[in-house]
């Protein structure tokens, strides 16, 4: 099904740079309840990094392009999702409390 922009507009942003910096708060503070959960510093920097490239204006989500929009080195960000040494069970454990916490809220 193809998206008609007569019938179906975009919606207008009407976001202020004050929204923003809100937004850009509440990211930090999400990351930083799943940073435990990687072995590494670096592994937790890499996962924001990844993070930011999924949420960035970029028209593709891989990992080169990605990299490439957010100035970031290339190579570390692949070697993150691709090689480093980090395990799902927590990140998805931390995932499953905080949505139960919004919940019940």
């Amino acid at each position: 099904m193809d998206i008609v922009l007569d019938t179906c507009p975009a919606p207008k942003c009407n976001l202020t740079s004050q929204d923003i910096t809100g937004l850009l708060d509440q990211f930090a503070t999400y990351h930083a309840h799943f940073a435990p959960a990687f072995a590494r510093c670096e592994q937790a920097e890499r996962a924001e990094m990844y993070l930011r490239g999924l949420l960035s204006a970029s028209e593709r989500k891989s990992i080169e392009p990605m990299a490439l929009h957010l100035g970031v080195p290339l190579r570390p960000l692949q070697h993150f999702i691709g090689q480093s040494n980090w395990s799902i069970e927590p990140i998805i454990a931390r995932h499953q409390q905080l949505a139960s916490a919004t919940l019940n809220q």
